[in-house]
């Protein structure tokens, strides 16, 4: 991992973190963990993200990074949606740890 996947993680992470457990186990795709929205606001915007999923290169890089992450076990895969950013992510047991070290030494620096 290097310091971009600790900042992609830490910001995904933060995020999963803030929404409802039974929402959080079908996960969010990269897109919507990228722009902070839910699922349901993701759906509604759609059109107006189809652009960005295609042309944005730190979306694609923040993508890429959630994709090494899992292939670390960091995050987890969610369920698919129905979208051009079909793979969702959410917590992991291991992320959780994760991600509680990387806030102690942030409020510490």
């Amino acid at each position: 991992m290097n310091d971009w996947d600790i900042k992609y993680f830490n910001r995904a992470y933060n995020i999963l973190n803030g929404i409802p457990e039974e929402k959080a186990k079908k996960g969010l795709n990269s897109t919507a963990l990228y722009l902070g929205l839910t699922m349901d606001e993701f759906e509604k915007e759609s059109e107006k993200i189809e652009e960005l999923i295609y042309k944005d290169e730190q979306l694609a890089e923040f993508k890429s990074s959630l994709i090494k992450l899992n292939n670390l076990k960091v995050i987890n895969t969610g369920g698919m949606f129905f979208s051009s950013d079909a793979n969702s992510f959410c917590r992991s047991k291991i992320g959780n740890k994760l991600n509680e070290l990387i806030n102690v030494y942030i409020g510490t620096n």
